[in-house]
């Protein structure tokens, strides 16, 4: 879960090193914006000398406004020539290649982000530009990991793209870009815990000996051996190269994000080592740099669970994991990440439209029958009108499928706070020495199993042994797990698991599992469900504190790592999808 969340936010990282950036023909800010940089007068000004000034404007971020206006110039004359003036096409890939970028990680609008980094590729490829594809790819690496963090079911990530670029780079033999590239892969190696991915890629570039050095392929030297050492389970000299890459990028130019990025890989070792004191002292200085680099927010916030989740702190677990959800949530809502997939989608869709419209044109003319189009035209509108029957139809029904599981889950809550009243009656009546006769000495769970005596002695070798619970002391029990499932929020953690229950409920496994299947008819893996699928509605329908939650957030926030098996029980279980549900929630909310 974190892991993707770390790829993300170092793969940043490669893009800031690598990127000079541009703008599209809808200028996001007036002239007055940009002060010495107004559109008007860089329109005056030559390719070459509007690319010189993106890239002197883009190396700080305050700047990025001056540098989209010099480098947006660039695009539209490509796109909107006056006269003769259309730029070299080499300029245009890089301007739109930059474009893509400053929208990727200063902007924050991820579907302008893919539409210009695609359109930079094209012309890349179109024109046999073979220097940009390497930058381009290491940007569509950046998004597509971003949309797998959000939506995890999407089988599109950075690896091929990072691989790709690694071919274009050492194709171009550009060798400064090989350090950015080898630490992206190091970072995917640690990240997915594969070691195998890129073994021979890093391999090569340790192997290498630049005729130039500068500090950042210093830190991608350090950092990339740590990572190798760190796999091959040499985790103090993985601590040591890692710390020296952290040390080499301090007090550098643009060396903060670096910082940072060995910072997080530091962390994540001193974790899966449970060295929690010096866990917690470098995540005591990755928070402070944490205001001039908001993007990193997820992986604190992360590293911060994994870490209170080491030491079994479950207050601190809860707060930290519902402020992961949340900046989950906000960057898949705010910033367009859905609309990645779905420019995706829209870029096929205009294709084959293209395609059709080819095909109509020749066969135009040849549509000679009036009777036949009339005879289509009522067709389509009959079937339109089936179509609007049906989904207004399917719509009511939906409807009265939603209201129906509101009803429930408020008879739930009153019979949970009934019992809750009730068991506080039986205890005070105990506490008052009116407590019932004491049970059998035997305890449930040292009990003898019997099986069923009414068959005969092979069929009875077969048959599934029971524990002889008496009813009385079922009852206690199945009390004691309900009121567990009722009111603690473990149960929501992924990894909640039948023995932890019966440690919770001071029992042992197959006694619960008995009592479940005596009391409820199911099995812990059922009886687990119905709580979690009723919390699950209970976040839908709370629109005030859940209202911007994509339905990934939600079945992760009660303890589904798959959105397919979360969606198929829901669905079962409701008779609704999450998605459907969630619509039905907004257009009704709880209050």
């Amino acid at each position: 879960m974190r892991n993707t969340a770390k790829i993300i936010i170092l793969f940043i990282i490669a893009i800031m090193a690598t990127a000079y950036d541009v703008r599209s023909s809808e200028l996001p800010f007036s002239g007055s914006d940009v002060h010495d940089a107004s559109y008007s007068r860089l329109s005056a000004l030559s390719d070459s000398v509007l690319t010189d000034l993106g890239n002197k404007w883009y190396s700080d971020r305050s700047t990025h406004a001056r540098a989209f206006a010099a480098f947006s110039v660039v695009v539209n004359r490509h796109y909107n020539p006056r006269g003769n003036e259309r730029p070299g096409i080499q300029h245009v890939v890089e301007a739109m290649r930059n474009i893509g970028v400053l929208y990727l990680v200063s902007f924050y609008k991820y579907d302008q982000a893919y539409k210009y980094l695609s359109l930079s590729r094209q012309l890349a490829e179109e024109n046999n530009i073979s220097h940009w594809l390497p930058y381009i790819d290491i940007s569509l690496a950046n998004l597509w990991e971003i949309n797998a963090m959000i939506f995890p079911g999407s089988t599109r990530n950075g690896t091929n793209y990072v691989a790709r670029a690694w071919e274009n780079a050492i194709k171009d033999h550009n060798e400064s870009l090989l350090p950015v590239i080898a630490t992206d892969m190091a970072i995917l190696s640690y990240a997915r815990q594969d070691s195998s991915i890129f073994r021979s890629q890093m391999r090569y570039f340790l192997s290498l000996k630049p005729k130039q050095r500068d500090w950042r392929h210093d830190f991608a030297r350090a950092f990339t051996a740590g990572v190798t050492a760190w796999q091959a389970k040499d985790h103090e000299r993985a601590e040591t190269l890692i710390t020296k890459a952290r040390d080499t990028a301090t007090g550098k130019p643009d060396g903060e994000r670096y910082r940072m990025s060995a910072m997080s890989a530091l962390v994540t070792l001193y974790i899966s080592q449970n060295l929690n004191g010096k866990a917690a002292q470098t995540l005591r200085q990755y928070s402070a740099l944490i205001k001039s680099n908001p993007d990193f927010a997820i992986d604190l916030y992360g590293m911060y669970t994994d870490y209170f989740r080491n030491l079994r702190i479950p207050d601190s677990i809860d707060k930290y994991h519902y402020l992961y959800l949340k900046e989950k949530a906000y960057v898949a809502d705010e910033r367009k990440l859905a609309h990645v997939g779905e420019k995706e989608f829209l870029d096929n869709i205009e294709r084959i439209n293209d395609e059709i419209g080819s095909l109509s044109e020749k066969n135009r003319m040849q549509r000679q029958q009036i009777t036949l189009v009339s005879v289509a035209a009522l067709s389509l509108l009959l079937i339109s009108g089936i179509i609007m029957w049906a989904y207004r139809r399917l719509r009511s029904k939906s409807e009265q499928l939603f209201r129906k599981n509101v009803e429930m889950i408020e008879e739930q809550r009153l019979f949970s706070a009934r019992q809750k009243e009730l068991t506080e009656e039986v205890e005070r009546l105990k506490a008052a020495g009116a407590e019932p006769p004491d049970a059998p000495e035997t305890a449930a769970d040292d009990l003898p199993e019997t099986g069923d005596a009414n068959v005969d002695t092979g069929a009875a070798a077969k048959k599934t042994l029971r524990l002889a619970i008496p009813d009385d002391k079922a009852d206690e029990i199945f009390m004691r797990l309900t009121s567990i499932m009722e009111n603690s929020r473990e149960i929501y953690s992924p990894d909640f698991s039948l023995e932890r229950l019966a440690q919770l409920a001071d029992s042992k496994p197959r006694t619960v599992s008995t009592v479940i299947n005596r009391k409820h008819a199911t099995n812990f893996s059922q009886f687990l469900n119905e709580y979690r699928i009723r919390e699950a509605c209970i976040r839908f329908q709370d629109t005030d504190n859940y209202g911007n939650y994509t339905v990934e957030a939600i079945s992760e926030s009660v303890g589904y790592r798959s959105r397919t098996g979360f969606s198929s029980l829901f669905k079962k279980a409701t008779g609704l999808s999450p998605s459907e549900y969630q619509r039905l929630a907004r257009r009704a909310p709880l209050r």
